[in-house]
C-alpha cells in the first residue's frame, strides 16, 4: 500500500481494525441460540462489528484505483502462489529421482516386518512388482540359509535402537539369489507408531570378486606350501621377505619364523641398492631371470636363477621369486669353458706343428690343409657326430708329422725316389705316432695318423692292416690323400686332375679304399666340392 495518499491508508486502517474486531468476536463462545428472531439479531450485531467506524468518504475515481492495486495484489499472490506450485512439482520430481531412481533399494517396515513402502530399486532387486511388495514380510527374500543372520541383525536393531548392519543373500523369482547388505535404523511414522528404515544394497559383484580372490589364494598357498621348488615373496618397496616356502626354509637352513623376520638384503650378496635396482626391474617387468649369488644359514654362497615377477596379494603388489641352485650348472659351464679353451689350445698346437713342417716343406702343408677340409666333408657325409669330426680334423692337420724326420731333399726330390728314399718316406706314419702319442687327445688322433697309409687289402704299411682292423677315420684320411694328392701340382710331376684321382680310389675300393668312404666321396664331390687350389 506504499505510495498511496492518508485517505486510503486511513481507509485501509480502519477495514483491518474492523476485521481484528469481527476475529475478536468470532473468538468468542456464541450465546446459545433460541429462536431464529435470536439468530436474525445476532446476524445483525456481528454485521455492525464488521462496519467500518466512519470511514472515510472515497470518491468514484479513488474507489476505482484502489480496486486496480488490490486487484494487482491478487495477482501478485496468484504469481507466488504458481511459484510455489512449480517448486512443489519440482522437489516431488527430486523426491521421486532421490527415493524411487537411488542406486539402493529403500523399504519401510512395520512392527511385525512386512513391508508398508518400497522404492524401485527395491523392487528390481528383489525382482517383484513394486505393487506385490506391499505387506510382504522381508524374510520371505531372504535365503532360508541366511534367516539366522537377519534374525541376530532385527533382534540387535530392536535391543539397542541403534543402526545395524548385515550382509545376506536375497531370493529372486527369475534368476539366481543376490548378495545384498542391510542397513537398518528405527524411526517413527506420521502416527507415531514404529518402524524401520531398511537400505538394501546389492553386492554381488564385490562378493564374487572377493571369492575370485579367496580361492585365488587359496590356489596361490597350495601351489606355494607343496612346491618343491624354492619360492620366495617380497615386498617390493622394503625387501622384506613375506613369506618362505617349506622347500626354501629347508634349502637355506633357516625356520620360517627367522626368514619372515628377513630382508632379502640379508640373502642375496649384492649392495643392497643393487638389490632394490633389481626388484624395481622385475616390478615393472623389465626383467624375468636374474643369476645372484645367495647366503644360506650355514655360511655357503650358493649360485641361484632367479626367476622374479610381480603378483597381487590381498591387495598389494608383491614380488613372486623362485630360486633355483645353478651352482652345479655354473661349475660345469666353467668346466666346459676351461675345455673349450683346452681345445682350442690343443688345435693350436696341432697348427704350430703342421706350421713346423710347412717350414720344410710348403707343399706338404698345403697338402695337409686340403686333406682336412676333404676329409671333413666326407665324414658330413657319412654321418660321424661331432666328437668323431673334431678327432678326424686334427688327425688331418698333421697326418704327415712324421715327414719332419724325412730330410727336405728327399721331400722336394724332383724325379723318382730309390728304394732308400722310398723307405725313409714310408717311415712317416710310425713317426708321427710316436710324436702324437706323447700329446694327450680325446680322440685317438695318433692311432689315426699312425694308420692312414694302410689299405683294405693289407697292402699299406707301416703294419699292414686289414678292413675293420683299419679305423674308420684313417681310412677316410687314406682316400681323401689319393684324391688330393692326384688333384695338386707336385714338384715332381703336374696335376693329374680331379676326375683321374677319382677314377684311382673308384678302381680301388673295396681292395684298396673302403668302398663306403670311396662313394661318399664321389657324393661330395659330384655335390660342387671344391678343393682349394694350393697357396
Amino acid at each position: 500500500m506504499t505510495g498511496r495518499d492518508p485517505k486510503r491508508r486511513a481507509a485501509a486502517k480502519a477495514t483491518a481494525g474492523a476485521l481484528e474486531s469481527a476475529e475478536a468476536a468470532s473468538s468468542e463462545a456464541p450465546p446459545p441460540i433460541s429462536d431464529l428472531a435470536d439468530l436474525r439479531s445476532r446476524a445483525e450485531e456481528r454485521a455492525r462489528a464488521l462496519a467500518p467506524q466512519h470511514p472515510p468518504a472515497l470518491s468514484p475515481d479513488e474507489t476505482l484505483q484502489e480496486l486496480r492495486v488490490h486487484q494487482i495484489e491478487l495477482e501478485m499472490q496468484n504469481e507466488e502462489l504458481r511459484r510455489a506450485q512449480l517448486a512443489l512439482e519440482d522437489s516431488r520430481a527430486r523426491y521421486f529421482d532421490l527415493y524411487d531412481l537411488a542406486p539402493v533399494g529403500y523399504c519401510t517396515l512395520d512392527a511385525e516386518e512386512l513391508i508398508l513402502e518400497a522404492n524401485l530399486t527395491a523392487a528390481t532387486l528383489l525382482g517383484v512388482a513394486r505393487g506385490a511388495l506391499a505387506k510382504q514380510p522381508l524374510t520371505r527374500f531372504i535365503l532360508p540359509a541366511d534367516q539366522d543372520i537377519y534374525y541376530h541383525h532385527r533382534r540387535a536393531l530392536l535391543a539397542t535402537g541403534a543402526a545395524q548392519t548385515c550382509e545376506l543373500r536375497l531370493l529372486r523369482p527369475d534368476g539366481p539369489p543376490i548378495w545384498a547388505n542391510l542397513e537398518a535404523t528405527i524411526a517413527q511414522d506420521d502416527k507415531g507408531a514404529t518402524v524401520s528404515r531398511v537400505v538394501v544394497s546389492d553386492i554381488t559383484a564385490r562378493k564374487r570378486g572377493e571369492e575370485a580372490m579367496r580361492e585365488s589364494e587359496e590356489r596361490y598357498r597350495t601351489l606355494f606350501e607343496d612346491n618343491h621348488a624354492v619360492m620366495l615373496v617380497i615386498d617390493p618397496e622394503s625387501g622384506a621377505i613375506v613369506d618362505a616356502n617349506p622347500a626354501a626354509c629347508a634349502w637355506y637352513g633357516w625356520s620360517r619364523e627367522e626368514m619372515l623376520a628377513m630382508r632379502i638384503e640379508q640373502i642375496n650378496v649384492l649392495s643392497p641398492a643393487a638389490v632394490r635396482a633389481e626388484m624395481k626391474s622385475a616390478r615393472a617387468k623389465r626383467r624375468k631371470i636374474f643369476y645372484f649369488k645367495h647366503r644360506r644359514a650355514d655360511g655357503t654362497i650358493r649360485d641361484v636363477e632367479v626367476f622374479s615377477g610381480p603378483i597381487e596379494l590381498r591387495g598389494t603388489t608383491l614380488l613372486c621369486s623362485l630360486v633355483y641352485d645353478v651352482t652345479g650348472r655354473k661349475q660345469a659351464e666353467a668346466l666346459a669353458l676351461s675345455a673349450a679353451q683346452l681345445r682350442e689350445q690343443l688345435h693350436e698346437t696341432v697348427r704350430a706343428m703342421g706350421a713346423i713342417v710347412g717350414l720344410r716343406d710348403p707343399y706338404t702343408a698345403a697338402h695337409e690343409r686340403r686333406v682336412t677340409v676333404l676329409a671333413a666333408a666326407i665324414a658330413v657325409e657319412l654321418g660321424l657326430d661331432e666328437e668323431a669330426r673334431e678327432g678326424l680334423a686334427f688327425a688331418g692337420e698333421v697326418h704327415d708329422i712324421g715327414k719332419i724326420a724325412v730330410p727336405a731333399e728327399i721331400l722336394s726330390k724332383p724325379g723318382a725316389l730309390n728304394v732308400e728314399e722310398f723307405a725313409l718316406i714310408k717311415r712317416h706314419p710310425e713317426v708321427g705316432l710316436e710324436l702324437l702319442g706323447a700329446i694327450h687327445f680325446r680322440q685317438p688322433v695318433a692311432e689315426i695318423v699312425g694308420q692312414h697309409h694302410e689299405r683294405m687289402d693289407g697292402s699299406g704299411y707301416p703294419e699292414g692292416l686289414k678292413g675293420d682292423e683299419i679305423m674308420l677315420e684313417a681310412r677316410i684320411i687314406a682316400v681323401a690323400d689319393v684324391v688330393e694328392a692326384m688333384a695338386s701340382h707336385r714338384p715332381y710331376r703336374q696335376t693329374l686332375g680331379i676326375d683321374a684321382a677319382l677314377a684311382e680310389v673308384r678302381g680301388g675300393a673295396g681292395t684298396r679304399y673302403d668302398a663306403e668312404v670311396v662313394a661318399a666321396c664321389e657324393r661330395v664331390i659330384a655335390a660342387g666340392f671344391v678343393l682349394d687350389p694350393p697357396d
